[in-house]
């Protein structure tokens, strides 16, 4: 929840890489402990779109 909070005062944030989504989106995609967090940022809406968060490896 740190990460999506800080997202909200931080638009611009990059994140660890960059994916697209099916549509083209870049979306940025961040590690963070076990999780991939990924987001878009709707500047014109002034949102951030976390649109995934998923376990990153899934090793066990």
């Amino acid at each position: 929840m740190d990460l999506i909070r800080s997202l909200g005062e931080h638009p611009f944030t990059h994140g660890d890489f960059r994916e697209s989504d099916p549509d083209g989106r870049g979306r940025e995609v961040k590690i963070v402990g076990r999780y991939a967090v990924s987001w878009w940022a709707d500047h014109a809406a002034k949102e951030i779109k976390v649109t995934n968060i998923q376990l990153a490896d899934n090793r066990d």
